[in-house]
């Protein structure tokens, strides 16, 4: 869980981190993330929306065993974060 927390913080200090469904939704629609973070706490309607996704456009998909008040607090952000992705651009 580290190592994803610690990709995610990179990504963030480099500026490449997507958070927030629609944002990655529609970035892994256009092929523009390496990899998706999805915690426990994201409902089944986006994990499926969100797998279809990556599926077509070949990202890498993983569901992270925290809430998203957990990854919120490691990211250091005030609000939740259920989604996020890593930008390949």
């Amino acid at each position: 869980m580290a190592n994803e927390t610690d990709k995610l913080l990179k990504a963030d200090k480099e500026s490449k981190l997507i958070v927030g469904f629609n944002e990655t939704l529609k970035a892994v629609k256009l092929g523009n993330t390496k990899e998706v973070f999805m915690t426990k706490s994201c409902s089944e309607v986006m994990k499926r929306q969100l797998k279809e996704a990556a599926d077509l456009s070949k990202a890498g998909i993983l569901e992270l065993p925290i809430t998203s008040e957990a990854l919120s607090a490691q990211l250091k952000k005030p609000f939740n974060i259920t989604v996020a992705a890593i930008a390949s651009k």
